[in-house]
């Protein structure tokens, strides 16, 4: 049985890591981190989802958080929407970053 990140190593494939933002999310993203950079595997970046009801201060730091411990890059939030439409148009500019890091 394979894991993605066997997958990803195997295949050489860069990866985007996206993180709930929420308690524990900054544990979690670095570990996720150091698993890839373990395996000498390409890190993209790092895009935050949040959660409906999300703590604002934790909303809030976690990404400047990541950021200044893992230097990686953090493409952005993505706030919580209901309709597919908003959330379409906020993650426009994400994904604008995310390409030029591809590219």
């Amino acid at each position: 049985k394979k894991l993605v990140i066997d997958i990803a190593k195997k295949l050489d494939l860069a990866v985007l890591i996206v993180a709930q933002n929420k308690l524990g999310a900054i544990n979690h993203t670095l570990l996720a981190i150091e698993a890839l950079r373990r395996r000498n595997i390409k890190i993209l970046g790092v895009v935050f989802n949040n959660l409906k009801n999300g703590n604002k201060i934790v909303l809030k730091d976690n990404p400047l958080i990541v950021k200044a411990l893992s230097k990686e890059k953090i493409f952005g939030v993505l706030a919580w929407r209901n309709r597919f439409d908003k959330l379409y148009k906020e993650f426009i500019p994400i994904g604008e970053r995310i390409c030029r890091a591809i590219l």
